[in-house]
């Protein structure tokens, strides 16, 4: 990920998820802090945001996981580079932006097809962050004005305007703007990740524009608009993916009806012998 500067006037949030697997035991970690925009006393440069995203990530990563370190963060510069240790599978990646950075990401040496990596994009109001439960439960939220780009490889930009717009309509239109390759989904990528104590978590606002099969070695995803984040996933399909708990419920439920059928089975059968 190269990362870029704060094109908002205060502070904001920017925070970097990675999912990784050993076997059937799946952690989820995430490394959050804050970046200075351009009215602050000292705004933070995108050599920084790379420092510190680097930092909280491997903190995270220390503090959760201290005995299963499955990945691990370096940065050079405005590079931050995400990687698995040996006997460790990365299987999704989410970075979380409310500062309008430009981020440019990649995977070394290949194409996003040929490391069979699937994209999705997902453009969402900067009032729906929820630092705390409960934090923007009256904040207003809608576009500010500005645009929307993607740029794939060294192409020209494919730019959205945002004033006026919701979020749907923003997804929507980038998505056909883009052709082919992408398209609007209502369905997530993959589920969010949510915690009790909450810390840059959102939940998924009804729609994303998913990229599954990008034959292109880099995407740049720059939001200009101040009432608008963006949460970039990453999903390594060749990888086996978590197992929600959701698409075991028919199977849960199924074994609980064999098991009271079979308890009513048995309880009627001892009746008739006891007769």
């Amino acid at each position: 990920m190269q990362t870029g500067f704060s094109k908002r006037t205060g502070e904001t949030a920017f925070s970097y998820l990675v999912t990784w697997r050993k076997g059937e035991d799946l952690k989820d970690i995430n490394g959050l802090m804050f970046v200075n925009g351009t009215e602050t006393i000292s705004p933070t440069t995108d050599a920084e945001v790379a420092y510190k995203i680097t930092k909280a990530l491997n903190a995270a990563v220390v503090t959760r996981t201290p005995l299963d370190r499955g990945a691990v963060a370096k940065n050079n510069k405005s590079e931050v580079i995400v990687s698995n240790k040996d006997g460790f599978e990365l299987t999704r990646i989410t970075t979380r932006d409310y500062s309008n950075q430009e981020l440019k990401y990649s995977i070394p040496d290949k194409s996003f097809k040929a490391a069979a990596t699937g994209i999705a994009i997902d453009i969402v109001y900067s009032a729906a962050v929820e630092y705390i439960p409960g934090f923007s439960t009256a904040v207003k939220k809608e576009t500010a004005g500005g645009f929307v780009s993607v740029t794939i490889d060294n192409n020209s930009p494919i730019k959205i305007t945002t004033a006026g717009k919701t979020t749907r309509e923003i997804e929507s239109e980038l998505a056909d703007a883009i052709g082919s390759d992408a398209s609007f989904s209502s369905m997530p990528i993959y589920p969010n990740f949510v915690q009790i104590r909450s810390k840059n978590y959102k939940s998924f606002d009804g729609g994303e524009i998913q990229i599954p099969s990008l034959n292109a070695k880099s995407i740049t995803i720059d939001v200009n608009d101040s009432g608008l984040g963006v949460l970039t996933k990453f999903v390594f399909t060749s990888v086996k993916q978590p197992v929600q708990i959701i698409s075991k419920v028919p199977y849960i439920i199924a074994l609980l009806l064999a098991g009271i059928f079979g308890y009513v089975f048995w309880k009627k059968k001892q009746s008739v012998v006891t007769s």
